[in-house]
């Protein structure tokens, strides 16, 4: 559990850590849809980590734009504690990525739809945004 966990049990930290283990785990059993789907996840509780560690205030959103907008727009205020992590370079350029096009709607999908070669884009942008935030963040010993 991480210094960030919800009251309600939710910790975004940690969902994410998980899904990218689990993610990885799916990829190399050739389960590219399930691994696409948890790579959009650890996107989403980063981001959701560095707003939650940056206000205090968790958000429910699934909307990569909103999340990612959000986490800009308070890195850019005098005396963020997310600057750091908000302008690293994953961060930056996810609305250029491949894995913006994820949506919690494609776990009602029929399997086969995402190739192996996007599932591995995918799952590699979203271990990059992990690593630039919460592996970083826990380095810095900002989050446990």
């Amino acid at each position: 559990m991480s210094s960030l966990l919800q009251t309600n049990g939710d910790d975004y930290p940690d969902a994410a850590e998980k899904h990218l283990s689990d993610a990885k785990s799916l990829l190399t059993n050739q389960r590219y849809d399930g691994a696409a789907y948890l790579s959009g996840y650890v996107v989403e509780c980063s981001l959701k980590s560095l707003i939650q560690f940056e206000t205090g205030v968790a958000l429910k959103d699934h909307n990569f734009n909103k999340l990612q907008k959000n986490v800009i727009r308070l890195s850019a205020q005098a005396n963020s504690k997310t600057a750091k992590y908000a302008s690293s370079k994953p961060i930056r350029d996810l609305l250029k990525s491949k894995v913006i096009r994820w949506s919690v709607k494609i776990r009602y999908s029929s399997s086969g739809k995402i190739t192996s070669t996007d599932s591995n884009s995918w799952f590699k942008e979203a271990n990059d945004v992990f690593i630039s935030t919460i592996l970083e963040m826990r380095l810095d010993g900002v989050i446990t």
